[in-house]
């Protein structure tokens, strides 16, 4: 399992000293999910260096290690059902199959609703011998404290803004040109250089949002513009935009200060989708839409 250069010194620090329970806090697209694994491979190799030959490293490869359990978010809700927890808990109390160690991962594991995060508790604070819980997450902060307190946190860097890091993680191409525009996140990156359908749906919508803020594009055009982007990526795309707009107003007193506004309802708004409460994504786009065109005045 390969990790970022620049998250190297701190994967060094976790080889370093043994933990029962690690909660991963990174960025959105910064190679959390792979830092994880690389942890796993870490623990239940048998050199204990994540040396890629042996056979639990070569289990880990095909996804198959009897004794490597995950929980992902599953459903329309995108959540962690509790019998998914159930299971893992009694799991957690049985031998393993290797005899060795075991590793329990659980990715967002913000998506842990309350009585599943009670019933992980009692293993968090004292998982059986040669158990260990690797969490990740991007929002640590919707993650109850008593999670949190059972957990070593450990937050994993995100890469350099100065992008020296960018031709060795994704070659250089115009889709890489293109992307660029949209995020820096090199997870993100790999993911719309390798599907072109994705980032051209995503380009679109930027270049409406720009055309709408210069009077360029009706409220109708912008909607349409969001195409069958989910909400959650059309809101994302257009507060980075906002950000950038921002950083480049910063003279233009009256529009940055609309700017800053209408960041804060985006934020307002971008918060149910996350918690996958039931909404109206097209009557939520025609609101803000309608504000966004009176952004510039």
């Amino acid at each position: 399992m390969t990790i970022y250069p620049w998250q190297q010194a701190v994967f060094d620090q976790i080889a370093a000293h043994d933990f029962q329970s690690l909660l991963l806090v990174a960025a959105p697209g910064q190679g959390v999910g792979q830092f994880a694994r690389a942890v796993t491979q870490q623990v239940m190799c048998k050199t204990q260096q994540g040396c890629g030959r042996c056979p639990s490293c070569l289990l880990l490869a095909q996804e198959g290690h009897p004794d490597v359990l995950t929980m992902q978010p599953e459903g329309k809700s995108h959540a962690h059902k509790i019998d998914a927890v159930r299971q893992i808990v009694e799991l957690a109390g049985t031998t393993t199959y290797q005899g060795g160690r075991r590793v329990i991962q659980i990715f967002e594991a913000e998506r842990l609703n309350l009585a599943g995060a009670n019933g992980l508790l009692k293993f968090l604070e004292e998982p059986p011998a040669g158990t260990h819980f690797i969490l990740s997450t991007h929002l640590p902060g919707r993650l109850p404290a008593t999670v949190l307190s059972r957990c070593r946190l450990v937050r994993v860097p995100s890469a350099p803004e100065d992008l020296s890091w960018l031709d060795s993680v994704v070659p250089p191409s115009e889709l890489r040109d293109q992307a660029l525009s949209l995020t820096h996140a090199p997870d993100l990156l790999l993911e719309l250089v390798n599907d072109p359908d994705q980032l051209q749906a995503r380009l679109v919508w930027r270049d409406a949002l720009l055309e709408a803020l210069q009077g360029r594009k009706t409220l109708s055009q912008l909607i349409n513009a969001a195409g069958k982007l989910p909400p959650l990526q059309w809101l994302d795309d257009w507060y980075r935009l906002c950000v950038e707009l921002a950083r480049a107003d910063v003279h233009d007193a009256t529009r940055l200060e609309r700017l800053i506004k209408f960041q804060a309802r985006l934020e307002k708004e971008r918060r149910p989708v996350l918690e996958q409460v039931t909404l109206n994504a097209t009557l939520m786009l025609r609101a803000l839409g309608s504000v966004w065109l009176r952004v510039a005045g």
